[in-house]
């Protein structure tokens, strides 16, 4: 692939009266490359892609690793995209040998994602219950406690 992203899409819920999902894109190396805009309510998972404009971004053999609920395939193969999702059991009781390498490795890249998200929770306007007065903001938010992570150093080496 051109490009990989450890995972792309990794949902952050804030508490406001109204719990959101903030989709945050992040690089192999740990970085946040893509902040969304915060989708409140009920919406999916293809809609916030489509919506949140990282598509724009994708090019060709790049490739994005994303939890099991993005099912978003159907957006990827267009644009010659491949996406890494983690396999699903589907009725059965365990996964193939091959299936569960592949698990492993999604899960081992993950880990940069996670690491990420706790560092981004240390800043205490994106870890706790927003003011409903904060609502408007909460994106803007996330992008300044973003960019801060970013500087912060490498999460991975």
């Amino acid at each position: 692939p051109s490009r990989t992203y450890s995972a792309l899409l990794t949902a952050l819920s804030f508490e406001l009266s109204v719990r959101g999902i903030l989709p945050i894109a992040v690089t192999p190396n740990g970085g946040a490359c893509f902040v969304s805009d915060l989708y409140e309510g009920d919406i999916d998972n293809i809609a916030i892609f489509k919506e949140s404009g990282i598509l724009k971004h994708l090019e060709p053999g790049d490739l994005v690793m994303a939890d099991r609920g993005f099912t978003v395939r159907e957006l990827m193969n267009p644009r010659q995209v491949q996406l890494m999702i983690p396999a699903f059991l589907k009725g059965r009781k365990s996964l193939t040998a091959a299936e569960e390498l592949e698990t492993r490795r999604i899960a081992k890249a993950r880990i940069h994602v996670e690491r990420f998200n706790e560092h981004l929770k240390q800043f205490r306007l994106v870890s706790r219950k927003l003011p409903l007065s904060l609502a408007p903001l909460a994106t803007q938010l996330v992008v300044v406690a973003a960019c801060l992570v970013n500087f912060q150093g490498t999460l991975c080496k």
